[in-house]
């Protein structure tokens, strides 16, 4: 993780409210188990909506 903080430059709470805030869960349908995901493009679109 500190190699992301050292690359965007952000603190290392800034980073993990931010995939807390835009992970959610997805079947994986080669497993049938529920896992979570992140995505960076649903969270720029939230951002962009502000």
């Amino acid at each position: 993780m500190s190699d992301i903080i050292d690359v965007i430059g952000c603190s290392e709470k800034t980073l993990k409210r931010e995939i807390k805030r835009e992970t959610w869960e997805y079947l994986d349908g080669s497993t049938y188990k529920i896992k979570p995901k992140y995505s960076w493009d649903v969270a720029q679109r939230k951002h962009d909506e502000k």
